[in-house]
């Protein structure tokens, strides 16, 4: 009896101790814990055939063999694991692979916390000192299927870190895995959910590099106000989220998507993603957090480096800045035409000559080696002037979140060869007329656009045209900076050119086309372009049911004033395949923006013999 009573004592648990796994299981039972918003955040949990299944797809990401789609599997697990002893390799513990988790439910069941050092997550923590997060968003970029609409990523900043050191701080992104360089299989893929996409951390210089000067996008960075609580809980996740797959879907669940899970783990009073719209263009993300009272701080414009190249251009006289690019394609007679200037006009000249080398070689090591001697003669010569040259001011333009918003809805009369009515709808995302502030300059690119019409003589209903992709880049020549301009257009399409009857013309088409673009200015506010084309339709208004051919468009594009944008194009088709009949036609349109995310639109279009008059009214929402 005495040995019973001393060995009940020596196992009883002492008042205020942690409870045992059973009786935290049945204290997590009683409270149905599993069920709790917070522990769905943690494991990214959203509803599915009528229960839950993670978004993150890797076995790796959950302890339950049935994890990713029972949160209470999962979530006994987890407390079991917690209980257990530590495995030898400390950093492969429970409560080291997921440490907010473990926070969590240590506080939540008042589980004994454990205070056994985690190697690699504690070095990482270190390394990451995380004081402030940015949401960093960079432009547009419409060379990459991938960055069309542009792309968000998060800026961890460091403690002790100025203005000056931003570079150094870490960037976490989340980007699919692309395995291929087939553009069909690229958008397929994309739109499927085949890519892999995962979290990943590096420094923000990298991003900088990427972005900023490869690829020529300007960057704006928003800073966030969170807690030392919740940047606490947000480096705990980003850990967590090293060992997560998810799928990548070009449309919904991309890039930007992403960072909201993320942000209601670290704070879940946030409610980012309950309703969440069947597509997500990154502008759309920044705007919402924005709209977040006090969430967000003023913008800051990082200009990409042939930004900031061209302003610092624009200080120079044409004179000069043709003498700077003679002295980087290593004219000789450059220099003694330098000697005329003085000397701060001579450092401006060859500061310029330096960005420029520096810009061209792109950072292509062949290039590089090939310009090394005239750069270091250019940099020599700048030391020699003795005049410090000061970086150029750049007015920051309009931020990303305060142009009109990415979808859009109209409605029109229009009037000609035939009376008809028009609805509209674009579910992204900006064309040449559209109000420009707040997008890059000369691009245009509009995803799943309806338009229907009722035509009045005909009493008849039809669709008139669905895009599915609509893209005009445009590069005006400049030479410092070359790219080419270009455009793909494809989708269903009307031809009542063809036909006294529109609703019988509809076929498929799809036009690609490269040429040359034109500006009196960089960014200025007209520009005119001139491309080939080629062209090809299938349908029955066509003789034999298809065509095939070329030809070419030109077009001048000009703001008229701040709110009113006007375009003129011409063009013609011949076609060398099926139907033969050639197309000419004349377009004159403008818009004239009456607020932010209010258009009025006119346009008179001629093609062939037949000729419409179109007015409608636009909402960006």
């Amino acid at each position: 009896m005495i040995l019973a009573v001393l060995l009940s004592l020596a196992l009883a648990r002492p008042a205020g101790a942690a409870p045992a796994p059973e009786e935290a299981l049945a204290r997590a039972a009683s409270a149905v814990l599993w069920d709790e918003r917070e522990w769905r955040l943690l494991l990214h949990y959203k509803p599915w055939a009528g229960g839950w299944r993670s978004e993150a797809r890797s076995p790796s990401f959950f302890l339950a063999p049935t994890g990713r789609t029972d949160p209470r599997a999962e979530l006994e697990a987890h407390v079991r694991a917690l209980a257990a002893a530590d495995p030898t390799e400390p950093d492969e513990s429970a409560r080291c692979r997921f440490p907010l988790r473990a926070r969590w439910l240590i506080e939540r069941l008042g589980l004994e916390a454990k205070t056994a050092p985690c190697p690699k997550h504690d070095v990482w923590r270190r390394d990451l000192h995380a004081d402030a997060v940015t949401l960093v968003f960079a432009s547009a970029y419409l060379n990459n299927p991938s960055s069309m609409y542009g792309h968000t990523f998060l800026r961890v900043d460091q403690k002790g870190h100025g203005s000056q050191e931003k570079l150094l701080d870490h960037a976490v992104n989340f980007a699919a895995t692309v395995d291929t360089d087939n553009g069909l299989l690229f958008a397929v893929y994309g739109l499927v959910g085949k890519f892999p996409g995962r979290f990943s951390a590096m420094p923000y210089y990298l991003k900088v590099q990427e972005y900023s000067n490869l690829e020529s996008r300007d960057l704006w960075e928003y800073p966030l106000k969170l807690s030392s609580s919740t940047l606490d809980r947000l480096a705990e996740h980003v850990w967590e989220l090293g060992a997560a797959e998810f799928p990548y879907y070009f449309f919904n669940k991309n890039c930007s998507y992403q960072l909201f899970p993320l942000l209601e783990a670290a704070d879940p009073r946030m409610h980012l993603t309950d309703r969440w719209p069947l597509y997500v263009v990154p502008v759309d993300t920044v705007r919402t957090l924005v709209a977040q009272p006090g969430f967000v701080g003023e913008a800051v414009f990082r200009p990409s480096r042939v930004t900031t190249m061209l302003a610092a251009r624009a200080r120079l006289s044409r004179r000069e800045a043709a003498l700077a690019g003679r002295l980087a394609r290593a004219d000789d007679a450059a220099w003694s035409d330098l000697e005329s200037l003085d000397k701060e006009r001579q450092a401006l000249v060859l500061s310029s000559a330096a960005d420029y080398l520096g810009f061209s070689s792109d950072f292509r090591p062949e290039r590089e080696a090939a310009q090394a001697q005239t750069q270091r003669k250019v940099l020599v010569a700048l030391g020699k002037t003795g005049v410090q040259v000061q970086p150029p001011r750049i007015a920051a333009p309009t931020a990303p979140d305060k142009g009109h918003h990415t979808a859009r809805a109209g409605a029109g009369y229009g009037f000609g060869d035939r009376r008809f009515a028009e609805v509209g709808l674009r579910l992204a995302l900006h064309d040449m007329l559209d109000p420009r502030a707040g997008y890059a300059n000369d691009s245009a690119l509009e995803m799943l656009q309806f338009r229907l019409r009722h035509d009045i003589e005909g009493d008849r209903n039809y669709l008139h045209s669905f895009d599915l992709v609509r893209i005009l880049s445009l590069s005006p020549y400049d030479p410092w900076v070359s790219h080419p301009s270009w455009k793909v257009d494809t989708g269903w399409r009307s031809a009542p050119e063809l036909d006294a009857r529109p609703w019988r013309t509809g076929h498929y088409g799809l036009t690609v086309g490269t040429g040359k673009a034109a500006a009196a200015r960089a960014g200025g506010r007209e520009v005119a372009f001139a491309m080939g084309e080629v062209d090809a339709g299938a349908g029955g208004i066509l003789r034999r049911g298809y065509r095939v051919g070329g030809g070419g468009t030109a077009a001048l594009q000009y703001e008229l004033a701040p709110r009113l944008n006007a375009r003129a194009e011409a063009g013609y088709l011949a076609y060398a395949l099926g139907d033969p009949r050639p197309v000419a036609r004349f377009c004159v349109e403008a818009s004239l923006a009456l607020a932010r995310d209010v258009a009025l639109r006119a346009r008179l279009e001629k093609k062939r013999d037949y000729r419409e008059a179109f007015f409608s009214l636009h909402g960006y929402f």
